[in-house]
């Protein structure tokens, strides 16, 4: 898998090394835990989230 390059907005560039992850995995680790130390509130509840979702049976991409 190719390396993919991704702009973000406080850093620059980001370059995610596409090793095992598939291009939504990366994508979604990007999202999931920007500002997750500037708003830990929102991390523990979308951590609350996923549990609930994978206990669900719904497969979502993990980090």
């Amino acid at each position: 898998m190719r390396p993919v390059v991704q702009q973000h907005p406080e850093v620059g560039v980001v370059v995610v090394d596409g090793g095992d992850q598939s291009d939504a995995a990366a994508r979604y680790g990007l999202v999931n835990h920007h500002r997750e130390d500037q708003e830990p509130s929102i991390a523990r509840l979308n951590a609350l989230v996923e549990a609930n979702l994978h206990a669900a049976g719904i497969d979502i991409p993990r980090q």
